[in-house]
């Protein structure tokens, strides 16, 4: 509920009594060179503020003005085409008040914020060309860089260290050039708890070296074309979201060796013991292998479909059933079942 603007002194309200937290969000910054309203977006300025008299409710703002420096293993990244640059962010993820802290270019950048204590946050939003061997800003698009208790002017220092780093990709011990024959996926790397995420290059790719912050990374592959197979070459995966590392520590520049296994399995399908080929009768309905934690999924075919042989990564899937389109059941004919998401069974798939 609105209680006003900053610049109003008063502005009374009625409301149903109780308990509330009060919350300040900047409409316009200002430009004074001595005090201007925090530039907070979603603050909580009051916890549990009793509200039940017609007592004027006191609020007073404590605000600091601070600034900070950036560098990257050691050094200020001044130049936008060359070094590439970021954007710094202010966050408490508590309330999701975000304050922007300008860009990685800026070597000083204070601003007026509610005193408390912060997450920092970096994210990308140009990579850099890196020409004549200069360092180039993170590719991270939403790294965690420090937590900071802002109560005091005093300038925060904030300085990353970032690793570039290249890997290797092979399934069944190749490496899969062809995008035509072979297909070809993505590959990313992911820090789960923040959604950071930083593009790794492609399967086709041999090398694909990139700029990362250093930390623990877990790494996923995601299909983009699936390939012909023509000749009965390998294809990659099918797989849409599968992570194929977990905890790489990412530090120094040394390659990683992505090396996957990979299957290819057919199956069929029968409904109390019998097969249902006849769409307009039986009726019909897909098959996906799912590994739902990561929220992979490889469709299987349809039911009237004897054979679908996929590619797929070695491991453990729920195999789920949905319902495409109901048969009429003509003559007593068994028809697909109803069900819209059912999980059938879970499956081990393993290399031959």
């Amino acid at each position: 509920m609105p209680w006003g603007g900053t610049y109003q002194t008063t502005n009374p309200v009625q409301v149903v009594a109780g308990t509330y937290d009060v919350f300040y969000t900047v409409n316009q910054p200002g430009s004074s060179p001595t005090v201007t309203v925090p530039r907070n977006t979603s603050a909580r300025i009051v916890t549990a503020a009793s509200i039940t008299t017609a007592t004027p409710l006191a609020i007073d703002v404590t605000a600091v003005k601070v600034d900070r420096t950036f560098k990257v293993n050691g050094a200020v990244l001044t130049d936008t085409s060359i070094n590439g640059y970021g954007g710094i962010t202010l966050r408490a993820p508590a309330t999701g008040d975000e304050v922007s802290w300008g860009g990685t270019y800026q070597p000083s950048y204070p601003v007026q914020v509610v005193a408390g204590s912060y997450d920092v946050y970096y994210e990308v939003t140009s990579p850099g060309s890196g020409a004549g061997g200069a360092i180039t800003v993170p590719r991270n698009t939403n790294a965690f860089l420090r937590t900071a208790t802002l109560t005091t002017p005093t300038p925060l220092p904030i300085d990353v260290t970032a690793v570039r780093v290249d890997r290797t990709f092979k399934v069944n011990g190749s490496i899969l050039t062809d995008t035509s024959a072979n297909g070809y996926g993505e590959i990313n790397l992911r820090t789960l708890a923040t959604g950071d995420e930083i593009l790794w290059g492609y399967t086709y790719q041999a090398t694909s070296p990139v700029q990362v912050i250093a930390g623990t990374y877990d790494v996923f592959y995601q299909m983009t074309s699936p390939g012909s197979g023509t000749g009965g070459v390998l294809t990659v995966p099918r797989n849409d979201n599968a992570r194929i590392a977990t905890g790489i520590a990412l530090t120094t520049t040394t390659p990683v060796d992505l090396s996957v296994k990979s299957v290819k399995v057919d199956r069929y399908l029968k409904v109390n013991g019998g097969l249902v080929p006849d769409t307009s009768i039986n009726g019909y309905g897909a098959l996906l292998l799912e590994q739902p934690m990561l929220f992979d999924e490889v469709p299987w075919g349809s039911s009237y479909q004897a054979s679908a042989r996929v590619s797929v990564l070695t491991g453990t899937y729920d195999l789920f059933y949905e319902l495409t389109q109901s048969g009429s059941g003509s003559g007593g004919a068994i028809v697909v079942p109803r069900n819209e998401h059912a999980r059938v069974t879970c499956l081990e798939l393993k290399a031959p």
